[in-house]
Order: C-alpha cells, then sequence, then structure tokens
C-alpha cells in the first residue's frame, strides 16, 4: 500500500525523460523538415502506470516553409485500397517521410469495426455514401472522411454510436483540427485537403481525451500515432508534428514497454512536445513513420509483434510531407 501511495505522488505531476536523441534534417531548406527519433519513458499526470522506455519518432514540419507541405495520400486501387505506407510513398520522390493515417476495414481478417459500431461488411463494402458525396470508390475501405485536392474518397462514421472522429484541415498555416460527433463529415468545398481519424488528444494546449468516445482506441495500451499543431501566431510559428511511439498489440497498461495508451500520449504531446492541438491516427499493428532513405525501407518505427524487417500493415491512407 505504501509503495502504491509513493507511487501515485511521483505520478501527480507529468515527469517525461528522454535519452539517445538524435535529429535529422530532411527538407532543402534547414528547418523546414527534421526527422527526431528519441527513447523516453515517464508518467503522465496524475498517472502512476510508468511509460516506456519507448522510441518516439517526431517529424517537425515548419508551415511557413516554401520547402514543404502536408499532403494525404491513399493507397492504390490496383492494390484493393490497402497498403504499406512506404509503397504510398514510393511512387513520389518528393515525398520524404510520413506517418499512418485514419482508421479502415482490413481485407485479410474477420469483418470487425471497432470504430464506427454497427458497420457491416455489406456497408463496408459499398461506394461511399455515409452523409456524404463520395467522388470516387473506395469500396468502403475508408472509415474517416479524407479530400484529396477537392475529391472525396472516404466519410466518417454514420452509425449508432459516440464515435467522435477528428479532421485535420490541410493549409498551410490555416491548418487546424476539427472535433466532430458520430456521421458529421467535413463537407465545405473550400476544404481541398484533409484527413479523419480519433480520438481528440488536446486541445487548447491541454489534454482533452474525450471519456464519452467509444472509439476503442482510446483505451488501447499499444503503440500509436498522433497529428500535433504547435502554434504561436504572436511569433509567426506554426509547426506540425508528426509523432509516433513504439509498442505492439495485445499488450495493457501493466506492461510499460507495450505503447502507450491516448490519454498518456495527450500528456507526453503537451507536456513534452508543448503542442496547442492533437489528434489520434489509427494505432497498434497500423502505426507506422516512413523516412525516405533511413530504416527498413524508409520504416522507422516498430508497432506489432512481428519480428523486425516484417513488411508493415497494409493501411488506406496515410499523411505525408513533401518537398514543393
Amino acid at each position: 500500500g505504501m509503495f502504491f501511495v509513493l507511487l501515485l505522488a511521483a505520478a501527480a505531476s507529468a515527469k517525461w525523460t528522454c535519452t539517445n536523441t538524435t535529429v535529422t534534417e530532411l527538407g532543402r531548406v534547414r528547418g523546414a523538415a527534421t526527422w527526431t527519433a528519441t527513447t523516453c519513458e515517464g508518467y503522465a499526470t496524475d498517472d502512476p502506470f510508468l511509460v516506456g522506455p519507448l522510441r518516439f519518432n517526431i517529424i517537425d514540419v515548419d508551415l511557413t516553409s516554401s520547402d514543404v507541405r502536408l499532403v494525404p495520400l491513399t493507397a492504390a486501387k490496383n492494390a484493393s485500397y490497402l497498403q504499406p505506407i512506404n509503397d504510398m510513398a514510393r511512387p513520389d520522390p518528393r515525398v520524404i517521410a510520413g506517418i499512418n493515417g485514419g482508421y479502415f476495414w482490413r481485407l485479410d481478417t474477420d469483418f470487425k469495426d471497432s470504430v464506427c459500431w454497427g458497420k457491416s461488411r455489406q456497408d463496408a463494402e459499398s461506394t461511399v455514401t455515409q452523409n456524404c458525396t463520395g467522388d470516387t470508390m473506395n469500396y468502403g475501405v475508408s472509415d474517416g472522411f479524407i479530400r484529396i485536392n477537392g475529391t472525396t474518397y472516404g466519410c466518417n462514421c454514420d452509425m449508432p454510436g459516440y464515435s467522435m472522429p477528428c479532421t485535420f484541415v490541410i493549409n498551410g498555416t490555416g491548418s487546424h483540427i476539427v472535433k466532430l460527433t458520430r456521421g458529421e463529415n467535413l463537407v465545405d468545398p473550400a476544404v481541398q485537403n484533409c484527413i479523419s481519424a480519433g480520438p481528440n488528444l488536446v486541445t487548447d494546449g491541454k489534454s482533452a481525451v474525450d471519456p464519452k468516445d467509444d472509439n476503442l482506441n482510446v483505451y488501447e495500451h499499444s503503440a500509436n500515432t498522433a497529428l500535433g499543431l504547435r502554434y504561436d501566431p504572436t511569433t509567426d510559428y506554426y509547426h506540425a508534428l508528426l509523432v509516433t511511439a513504439d509498442g505492439y498489440d495485445g499488450g495493457n497498461i501493466f506492461e510499460p514497454l507495450s505503447g502507450i495508451i491516448a490519454r498518456q500520449f495527450a500528456d507526453f504531446l503537451v507536456n513534452q512536445l508543448h503542442v496547442t492541438s492533437a489528434m489520434g491516427m489509427d494505432q497498434g499493428g497500423s502505426t507506422t513513420m516512413y523516412v525516405r532513405g533511413h530504416g527498413a525501407d524508409g520504416i522507422v518505427s516498430c508497432s506489432s509483434t512481428k519480428s523486425p524487417g516484417d513488411p508493415p500493415r497494409r493501411v488506406y491512407d496515410g499523411l505525408f510531407v513533401q518537398l514543393t
């Protein structure tokens, strides 16, 4: 009992320690885009459970730079709309880094959708019709609203439940995260590029994971992926952070090496990376970071019980850094 009391006291305020940090320039202009690899461990605020030590990968993109931009990409039709993110990136040499994106259903498993409760295989295999007009078929593989250069490829869940997706609107220094409700889609035709997932992690510089969100990824303790924004308009500082935490599927909060849960990840993003807003992407075995020319065929993260060097999970979409 005394040990647990001491543990709670130690975890009353956030405490994160990072070591073995390396920073690599990715853009043609210094500071436009960097990749940081670091090993971190610690405690989230008022949380007695140790996280790590885990490897975190952070791509920092200066949204004021004319050297780089963020772009969403989807898997190719001839790959049944599911590809590892390094295969998505490979055709365009300007794409230098990226992370996995939103939710999707897998073709290699029995159908089960823990993000969009009540969605059937027939629903999933249909064209995009959920409360928004899909401009192209993706056979329903996407479980999140996505628009690329004005074309809509997927829609958010409109089934019963309380899934609360987020949409990242991509528009240079005007990029922002929109927290949505079940069945809601961002249909403003002025938005040309966006990608959706969830849960919401950070709002106004504070941890903001909604306990009512019935997305199971809120509670899964595993490898994890996030998109964070770090803005300070008074100094014209607009940065996007693409972040992965290593781990593996099938772990729990008593296994500090198995990954990080949403509330802990939000705390890390606020107290270690100082983001002002953030949202989760898909996680577990889907968590992947790509950096061209590094790692195993560009993959620098580790996210499952697969053997090192095995190909990453095939996913529907990703968020990437492209040279302009």
